[in-house]
């Protein structure tokens, strides 16, 4: 016997057109928890690359410190004499004089990532560098101008005397050791730009990173010639 015939009858299917709105609460609580753990690493991976760069710069400067010395029996002066044209004497800056530049290569490794202050490098600009050269007690400073600085034979510990450090000045002194805010301009201050951390490279080419406590005070630090 045939079976009946049914008309069809359509099937209904529900079909949710978005989320509810507990559902959605939850998603942003999710992001907001990810974004939480996130951010603060990326940050922190980024201050460490940062940190790095802003060392292999300081590297590179006292490679370049290291041949300047090989080349002229002493080290870099702070500062320059030089007879212009006119006959003027004009006073040079180390990070802006052709014969220290000539030993960096085309790009000056004269600015530190982290720098706030980081603007364009211009060889006759007092913004162009984020780093210090130490004239701790040392001859051709501002006062001096053309004399020579410290032979190699006289660096009686160069593993542990600096050379370059992270600074807001192109020249660093140690009684100006706890004078940094930020990067904001004092003179001969070293800059703790690094998580309250400054960089620091040593005579013999290595290159540490150290607190304001670990910095201020340590004659042995700063002394490039012990007497």
């Amino acid at each position: 016997m045939p079976s009946p015939i049914h008309p069809s009858i359509p099937l209904r299917r529900k079909f949710r057109s978005a989320f509810t709105l507990i559902e959605l609460l939850c998603v942003i609580a999710v992001i907001g928890i990810l974004a939480a753990i996130i951010v603060p690493a990326v940050g922190h991976i980024r201050q460490k690359g940062n940190s790095s760069k802003c060392q292999s710069n300081l590297r590179q400067l006292q490679a370049a410190n290291s041949l300047y010395a090989s080349d002229h029996g002493y080290f870099i002066p702070s500062i320059t004499n030089t007879l212009s044209s006119g006959g003027k004497i004009d006073r040079v800056n180390w990070y802006e004089n052709p014969e220290v530049l000539e030993y960096m290569g085309d790009q000056p490794p004269l600015k530190c990532p982290t720098n706030l202050n980081n603007k364009e490098f211009k060889p006759g600009g007092m913004s162009g560098f984020s780093y210090g050269l130490n004239i701790t007690d040392v001859p051709g400073g501002w006062s001096e101008p053309g004399k020579r600085t410290a032979r190699v034979v006289e660096v009686a510990n160069p593993s542990t005397t600096m050379a370059f450090a992270d600074a807001v000045d192109w020249q660093i002194l140690m009684y100006a050791a706890r004078s940094s805010k930020d990067d904001q301009y004092v003179a001969h201050a070293i800059s703790y730009r690094h998580n309250g951390m400054a960089n620091i490279a040593f005579f013999d080419g290595s290159v540490v990173s150290m607190s304001k406590d670990e910095v201020a005070g340590n004659h042995k630090l700063w002394k490039i010639v012990q007497k």
